[in-house]
């Protein structure tokens, strides 16, 4: 929501500019934010869980009984490295791809036309001195 209210404020007073189209760039966006949220929404729960379960004395009982500290906490580490490995391997490339789509799609409506360069399809080094810039 915030991304679409800030992107629809920036490009309202183009040409080609409509709500659907707003709301697509908006949506594939999405992926992006959620890869960067993933991390604090699993930090968060375990500490909530953990924070619940020392409320009620729980972690307590379960230390009195013999249990290790990593017996209970191997499922919040399991659960932050399958955070991860979906993290990485999922969500990653979708939101490589969309924004990447997104980023087309917004240029498309500022420029009238794709912003693609030849240079994308092989890597290129820019390096820039006194004398001016070499292109490799």
């Amino acid at each position: 929501l915030i991304d679409f209210t800030e992107l629809s404020g920036r490009t309202t007073g183009l040409p080609g500019f409509t709500y659907g189209t707003a709301f697509a760039i908006s949506g594939l966006r999405m992926p992006m934010i959620m890869l960067q949220t993933v991390p604090f929404v699993g930090l968060f729960s375990a500490m909530a869980t953990l924070v619940s379960l020392n409320r009620r004395y729980e972690l307590v009982i379960a230390r009195s009984a013999g249990v290790s500290a990593w017996q209970f906490l191997l499922p919040c580490c399991i659960g932050a490295l399958l955070f991860g490995v979906l993290s990485v391997g999922v969500i990653n490339p979708i939101a490589a791809y969309a924004f990447s789509w997104s980023e087309k799609m917004e240029t498309q409506l500022r420029s009238g036309k794709s912003n693609t360069v030849s240079a994308d399809a092989e890597p290129w080094i820019r390096q820039k001195t006194s004398s001016g810039d070499t292109i490799i």
